[in-house]
Formats: C-alpha cells, structure tokens, sequence
C-alpha cells in the first residue's frame, strides 16, 4: 500500500504526509526529500546506514516500493556499463555464458551486500581480463542483434513514411478530380442543351467511379507489410526431450483421464491460474514418482 511507504531516516509515512518521495543512493539506502536536501544539498556526507560519502547527484527517484529493487537495478546497469560486453566478443557461445553467470554472481552480491572484497576483486579481474575489448565497445553503441533490431526498425519507418507521401499524393489528386468534376458539372450546366437528369446521372457515375479507385487504392495501400528481418547464420532452435536415468524400474506413465488414476485423487487440485500456465496434476506425481523409483537397484 502507498500508505505504508516510510522514510527511514525520519519516520515519515505516505499516510501522514501525502506528497512525501523517496530517492535512493547509489549504496542502495532510501531518504524522503527533506532528508536528502538537508544532509547531501551542500556537501559530500556519509550514507547514515552504511557510512558512503553522498552527494545531491548520488540520489534518483526510487520507483519501487521496495527499494532492494531499485538498488539491484542501479547496481546492474553500473556492471553492464563496465562490462560492456556482447555474445560476439567470446569465442563460443559457452564462454559467453560463463561470463554471464559471473556477472549474476557479482550483481548478486553487491546487491546483498555479501562478500564485498572478493566481489569487487572479481569485477576488477573481470575489467582486467577483457580490458581490451572494454574499450573497444565503449564507442559501440549497438550489439549484433541491436543493430539487426535497429535497422529493421528504420526500414519500417522509411516504409510507412513512403506510404504516408503515397497516400497524401493519392489524396491530393482525388481532390483535384472532385474539384474538376464540379467545375465540368456546372459548365456543362450552363452550356449544354442536354436534360439536366442526363448530365446529373452522367456526373454521378464519373463520381462512383472515382470513389470506387479511391476504395481499390486503400485496399491495396492496407496490405503493404514491413520487410521481414532477415538474420544471417540463423539457427534455428531444436527441443530435444530430456531422457533420465533414474537406474531403477520405469516410472508408470500418467494416463490422459485424471479421473482414471487412482493417486491423483490424493494431490492437491490445480487451480485455473495453475492450467493457464501448463500445470496439471500429473507433474507433479511424475516427479515424486521417479524420486521414489530412482536407484533401486543399488
């Protein structure tokens, strides 16, 4: 609840003061507005719960009402800018992972505050270690797949735009036939010895015919698509089913009709929220299943 946001420095609740903000510190703790101006405003000062040297500038609006939250996100976007490195960096694609679990672990504990000195030795390896290639994508803007992104967007920009100057041409003409038809109309009018329901029903019919193109033309402008992505070296993703050695008899297979086994009757009902996502009962008896069967012949 909003009402049960509190600085905690001061005390100050949502409840008794409506309009109070609070903004988080680069070390991850919170201060309602008043606090921040009064103790960061006019110089450097400790961090009241962790003792780091703040300024006004160290503090941005906290969005989250838990502010772990914010701190976990500040944090990550501070290792992603010093390790600003891309899957096309490593020489596999395992490496990539590897590095990636690394950063997990560092943002993981910079967050908890847990193992801070061998943390921060890491993520100054880590610097070391790729410090060339650190200062290579410091000008790069976009990784491989960004910049497919980018262009494919800038391709569907340069197509609606020249749809739109097709279309605002297309419009500009109709209007100059409308305008002409009516000119016609009242010239032939005034001019021609023909009966005015022959002229009348002459000039509807060069107006339905101009409606009808008009029509023909927005149908064919709706269909115009964006050009499809094209990824070089695509590969496309195989699911291979997992096989389990559970060195011990087969595990019996869960029949279609739940009503039809008699030891789901015994697990807990799914809810709609649970089959929305692919639950189902058999899952989980699976599961328990081949953890009773598993190595029973040892």
């Amino acid at each position: 609840m909003d009402n049960d946001i509190m600085c905690p420095n001061c005390g100050s609740t949502k409840y008794r003061n409506p309009n109070l903000r609070l903004f988080i510190g680069t070390c991850g703790h919170s201060y309602c507005e008043h606090c921040m101006n009064a103790y960061f405003s006019r110089a450097p000062h400790p961090c009241n719960e962790c003792k780091t040297n703040l300024t006004l500038s160290s503090f941005r609006r906290q969005v989250f009402e838990d502010a772990s939250v914010d701190k976990e996100v500040e944090i990550r976007k501070k290792v992603s800018k010093e390790l600003n490195l891309y899957e096309e960096d490593f020489s596999s694609l395992r490496e990539y992972n590897d590095f990636l679990e690394q950063v997990e672990d560092i943002v993981f504990n910079l967050t908890n505050s847990s193992e801070l000195i061998a943390t921060k030795s890491k993520l100054d390896s880590l610097k070391e270690k790729y410090q060339k290639t650190i200062a290579k994508n410091r000008y790069k803007k976009f990784s491989k797949d960004q910049e497919e992104i980018r262009k494919q967007i800038q391709i569907e920009r340069e197509t609606f735009e020249e749809l739109r100057r097709k279309v605002a041409m297309e419009e500009m003409m109709f209007n100059q036939v409308r305008k002409s038809n009516k000119q016609n109309l009242l010239k032939e009018l005034e001019t021609s010895s023909l009966p005015v329901e022959a002229i009348l029903n002459k000039h509807q019919k060069n107006v339905n015919q101009l409606l009808e193109k008009e029509e023909s033309t927005k149908f064919v402008d709706e269909k115009i698509e964006p050009a499809e992505l094209v990824v070089e070296n695509e590969i496309c993703y195989n699911y291979t089913e997992v096989e389990i050695m559970n060195y011990g008899p087969q595990v019996p297979m869960m029949k279609e009709k739940e009503s039809e086994v008699d030891i789901l009757n015994y697990v807990v009902s799914t809810t709609e929220s649970d089959e929305a996502g692919g639950y189902h009962k058999g899952l989980a008896c699976n599961r328990a299943l081949t953890d009773a069967y598993n190595c029973l012949f040892y």
